[in-house]
């Protein structure tokens, strides 16, 4: 996979945790976070240099259309 893949999949996780801020869930936040650690944990088994932190970050930020 490359950097290409692992943003886009950063995209669209990113999206669904803001929705879920949005509507000030604490649970769908929650369960929002816990796919995100298991992409970034998965992601890491197919490619041992991918950097976790990185990757939740990009996840964390507050999605635009315009990423």
């Amino acid at each position: 996979m490359t950097r290409k893949d692992f943003q886009l999949i950063a995209n669209v996780l990113s999206k669904h945790r803001t929705h879920a801020v949005e509507l000030g869930s604490h649970e769908l936040t929650k369960h929002a976070n816990a796919i995100i650690m298991d992409f970034a944990h998965a992601l890491k088994d197919v490619n041992p240099r991918f950097d976790t932190q990185r990757f939740v970050h990009a996840c964390s930020k507050e999605y635009s259309q315009c990423s």
